[in-house]
């Protein structure tokens, strides 16, 4: 909606030549600014999304959820399974958001995710 919306507005303000369609810049990846990269993550995004969810999926089931006593791996698995997410997201976060753009060291990051971690798990544990 917001990418057509410009796009619409550039268009009519400024015509054809007022978007940047595909500029090239090897210095980044993918090697194109403007709005083909955006069209296509919107079909690459879901793709890679979907094949890692199925593999995610299908470890689980295969190691934990088809064993004899699956509750009592579940119980095990989560945590490592949490702290993974977490990690994952967090460390994102701390390196390419604007407001934290460089700003933490690699060793703040993991100070970071492990603080949170230990708040999450022990509120888990908690209850």
């Amino acid at each position: 909606c917001a990418v057509g919306g410009i796009i619409g507005f550039a268009l009519v303000f400024g015509g054809g030549n007022a978007v940047q369609w595909a500029t090239p810049d090897p210095t980044q990846f993918p090697p194109y600014k403007g709005v083909v990269p955006i069209i296509m993550s919107w079909f690459f995004s879901p793709i890679l999304t979907g094949l890692a969810a199925a593999t995610i999926f299908t470890i689980v089931r295969t190691a934990v959820l088809r064993r004899q006593n699956a509750q009592h791996l579940a119980f095990w698995v989560l945590p490592p399974a949490v702290f993974i997410t977490l990690f994952i997201n967090i460390f994102f976060v701390c390196k390419y958001t604007p407001l934290a753009m460089n700003k933490f060291l690699f060793w703040q990051q993991g100070v970071l995710i492990l603080s949170v971690y230990s708040l999450v798990a022990l509120e888990h544990y908690v209850k």
